[in-house]
């Protein structure tokens, strides 16, 4: 990402984009912030939620990466809870709607991962949503040198 950054700053891009990037890296990191203990565990509880969906939608060695089931889903679910108000965890009350049919087993996986790792499922959704595009070839995060997608935790 930083390497990218600094390509586009070179050839009429952000000139500041590696900073930004920079910047962005440093503040995902937990140690350099002095948040309260509720906030750290629910800041842990996401990361283990967000281990979970890589190992379940990316492949290793990443050069044998394939579109999976479980990654096809999750961009599904994540374009309609986005489409129903906003990235919420919404779509888990939604299944009476015929766009969201087919969803069923995979709401009940973010549902569980949910119980199990304590991480809103509003969180897990877009962290799956981004995780299933890049898994499914789409590099969502370089798509765009200005602009970075990101996900807020604990909405």
């Amino acid at each position: 990402g930083i390497l990218m950054a600094m390509e586009k700053g070179t050839d009429g891009g952000n000139p500041h984009a590696m900073c930004v990037l920079q910047d962005t890296v440093c503040n995902s990191i937990l140690t350099n912030h002095k948040y309260s203990e509720e906030c750290t565990d629910i800041f842990v509880s996401c990361r283990s939620a967000l281990r979970h969906l890589h190992e379940m939608m990316i492949n290793t060695p990443p050069s044998r990466q394939i579109c999976n089931n479980f990654a096809r889903k999750s961009i599904r679910g994540f374009f309609h809870d986005f489409m129903s108000n906003a990235i919420d965890g919404s779509i888990l009350a939604e299944h009476d709607i015929s766009m969201n049919f087919g969803l069923c087993r995979w709401a009940q996986y973010i549902n569980v991962l949910s119980d199990d790792t304590f991480c809103d499922p509003g969180s897990i959704i877009a962290m799956a949503g981004e995780l299933g595009y890049v898994a499914c070839g789409v590099d969502l995060y370089n798509l765009d040198s200005d602009v970075k997608p990101r996900v807020t935790i604990n909405r």
